[in-house]
């Protein structure tokens, strides 16, 4: 009797905290074995943590007004794989937000005004395939080293101005990588950025944007490569000094 009793008073403590998560969780259809919340258009302005658990593997925050990213508010998330963080006003992200989170492979946070994405956010992540920054003003691409997987960069509108040479040096997947660059600040760009990446992959950049060969082998190499660049960029590809000087003298550095 008093066992039953000290059950129930228990279940009625606990009842409060488990009802107080807003989010829609559903068993996940894609990954077996685990939860799928929805937190969307719930006008957040805080991680809803109560409803984080070990078994969430894709995580919908887009429409909220989320304004920070911090780690120990996915800590628990350790089978997390999808993340989706669509206009909010997130203008805080911790250096190793997701250092708790080795399996997430999609990551989205586009629409966020203020947003500034420390160079390593997403170090130690191995299985990134998809990235979508779009109409965010990062400013500057974060580091790619350790996404050897990338398969898809939407980093359209986002005032980047400058490409560094090793942008992609360790995208080197077999499958090709779509990348937006489009909308962007950018005007001259090294050709040997793209190099890493796989054949087939498929670049969208403005058609005032410049591509530039450190030399003739390397703009044969570049123009030998099985790649789809949007406004016929290749064709106008220029090589530094014997065909000009850019106007960013880090390109042809």
């Amino acid at each position: 009797m008093t066992r039953n009793i000290l059950l129930a008073m228990v279940i009625a403590m606990a009842a409060p905290a488990l009802s107080s998560c807003p989010c829609k969780s559903t068993e996940s259809t894609e990954f077996h074995g685990t939860h799928e919340l929805d937190c969307s258009n719930l006008g957040l302005t805080e991680m809803p943590t109560q409803c984080f658990h070990e078994k969430v593997s894709v995580l919908d925050l887009n429409h909220n007004h989320l304004t920070r990213l911090i780690a120990p508010d996915f800590a628990d998330l350790v089978e997390l794989r999808h993340l989706n963080l669509d206009v909010n006003d997130v203008h805080e992200m911790e250096e190793h937000v997701f250092q708790d989170n080795p399996l997430l492979e999609f990551f989205s946070i586009k629409e966020n005004k203020n947003l500034q994405i420390p160079k390593k956010a997403f170090h130690t992540l191995h299985n990134i395939k998809e990235l979508h920054f779009a109409y965010s003003p990062i400013g500057e691409l974060p580091d790619l080293k350790d996404q050897a997987n990338l398969e898809y960069l939407d980093a359209g509108e986002c005032i980047i101005s400058h490409l560094d040479r090793p942008t992609f040096a360790h995208v080197s997947g077999t499958w090709r990588t779509t990348v937006y660059l489009d909308g962007n600040n950018l005007k001259d760009v090294a050709a040997g950025v793209f190099l890493p990446l796989p054949d087939q992959s498929v670049f969208f950049l403005d058609d005032s944007v410049q591509l530039w060969a450190q030399s003739e082998e390397e703009k044969l190499q570049v123009m030998e490569e099985q790649w789809i660049l949007s406004n016929d960029l290749l064709s106008k590809i220029k090589v530094c000094f014997a065909d000009g000087i850019p106007e960013d003298n880090a390109v042809c550095g």
